[in-house]
């Protein structure tokens, strides 16, 4: 991946299932904590925030796929 663009951000378990959806689809991506694991051991994963990036050729797709997905 060389440009990357953020498609998606929240939780954990939304993060992994969009990160499951994107993949399946073929995107490849990078799921990415805020703070990383220390924060979560000492503060708890419910305030941790979650990113996915994906390939600039692959934005466009990867976000209308995680729009379908979350208006369902």
């Amino acid at each position: 991946m060389t440009d990357l663009v953020q498609v998606y951000s929240g939780t954990k378990m939304e993060a992994e299932l969009v990160h499951g959806l994107l993949e399946a689809e073929g995107i490849n991506t990078l799921l990415q904590s805020q703070h990383g694991l220390g924060f979560v051991i000492r503060a708890g994963g419910m305030i941790e925030s979650y990113y996915i990036f994906v390939d600039e050729k692959d934005a466009e797709r990867a976000l209308g796929l995680v729009e379908a997905y979350f208006s369902k």
